[in-house]
């Protein structure tokens, strides 16, 4: 039996026209909810600009355009697979003219003018405000040169008794792959926040999605850009390039490059030798050398906490993820325990106090 709930002839789908209006008109009304975070990042931008300027700095523009098409790739790879998903399923149905039932939920969507609007606004403030990180994140060592490793590494040492925190792990370094494994997620961070900004733009409870935006920017511009402006560092790995060795970190990155040499495996090796070279030659389009605090345990403990509402399993697997995250960042050599720590610090005051930002908000868009 065929399903009935498309249309089966091109007359009753509505015109691309109208339904276009009205989407712009449903993103402009929506924009009203997310006027705060454009005017933050604008002025994010601006001052870091006009500072930069003032101290005949030029930015590294490269790094936030990368970002910016890898997350319209990204998106668009994404939207491509929904839509093969949503084919499919149509197809299963046995839905007379599939193509013509597919175009007809596109043209729905569109004609509803406050979601298509409020998912196109919330997917612009993520790649915006990450453009914006990353182009601030590659200029801060002309803005501040690194300082911070020597105090951060002696404070750690200090507070475990003698011994640098990957030197407590040593047994995980015996078993190659499990470190091959935390290597491949901590890589494919990137394409997690990515489906994460995907999944929260689609969200209809306004309120959660404002309030995952709010932890999202600040974490970006004020612990990405400027803490890490103020703590300027380069994290073990580097610390031996910029300052005066630690045995240590050079037994971390000489075992972590014979995994590599034996698996094939450790692509953090390979990234951190071409962030090192970009660091000194600037056609190479990779760099932002920057580890007080951490970004990528920020964001990670940021879904674990938006994970919870969806239940006990939920949590477990985002609270995983993110303890997966935290490790391997100091294990592989990218940052300082210490860095992790002060940013699940950071994400857990700013769930606290983005709750009240984000009915604000609301309630401001409702009465204008």
């Amino acid at each position: 039996m065929r399903s009935a709930s498309f249309p089966t002839k091109l007359e009753n789908v509505p015109y691309p026209k109208e339904a276009i209006s009205i989407f712009l008109h449903g993103f402009l009304q929506a924009s009203k909810l997310y006027r705060d975070f454009y005017i933050i990042v604008i002025l994010h931008m601006s001052g870091f600009l006009t500072v930069s300027y003032l101290k005949g700095i030029t930015p590294v523009f490269r790094v936030g355009i990368a970002y910016f098409y890898t997350s319209f790739i990204l998106f668009f790879s994404y939207f491509l697979v929904l839509t093969l998903l949503r084919y499919t399923k149509i197809r299963l149905k046995g839905t007379e003219r599939p193509f013509l039932s597919l175009m007809q939920s596109y043209y729905s969507a569109l004609r509803n003018g406050h979601r298509a609007g409020q998912f196109l606004n919330a997917y612009c403030i993520f790649i915006i405000a990450y453009t914006s990180f990353s182009i601030f994140k590659s200029t801060i060592p002309k803005l501040v040169p690194f300082y911070a490793d020597p105090a951060i590494a002696d404070l750690e040492h200090r507070l475990f008794f003698g011994q640098f925190p990957h030197e407590l792990f040593g047994w995980v370094y015996q078993y190659e792959y499990l470190i091959v494994f935390l290597d491949a997620l901590y890589l494919g961070w990137t394409a997690i926040i990515v489906i994460f900004a995907f999944y929260l733009s689609l969200k209809k409870d306004a309120k959660e999605q404002i309030r995952i935006l709010y932890c999202y920017v600040f974490g970006l511009l004020v612990a990405g850009n400027i803490l890490a402006l103020l703590f300027s560092s380069v994290g073990p790995v580097f610390h031996g390039s910029f300052f005066a060795g630690i045995d240590a970190y050079d037994a971390l990155n000489l075992t972590l490059n014979d995994i590599h040499a034996r698996t094939s495996g450790v692509w953090a090796v390979v990234l951190q030798g071409l962030l090192l070279d970009a660091y000194s030659n600037a056609d190479i389009p990779v760099s932002g050398i920057s580890a007080m605090p951490s970004i990528h345990v920020y964001l990670a403990f940021l879904i674990a906490i938006s994970f919870k509402k969806y239940g006990y399993t939920a949590f477990i697997i985002g609270f995983s993820y993110a303890i997966l995250i935290f490790l391997g960042s100091f294990l592989l050599a990218w940052h300082y325990l210490l860095d992790g720590v002060v940013s699940i610090a950071l994400v857990s005051i700013m769930w606290r106090l983005s709750s009240q930002l984000s009915i604000r908000a609301i309630h401001r868009a409702q009465n204008e």
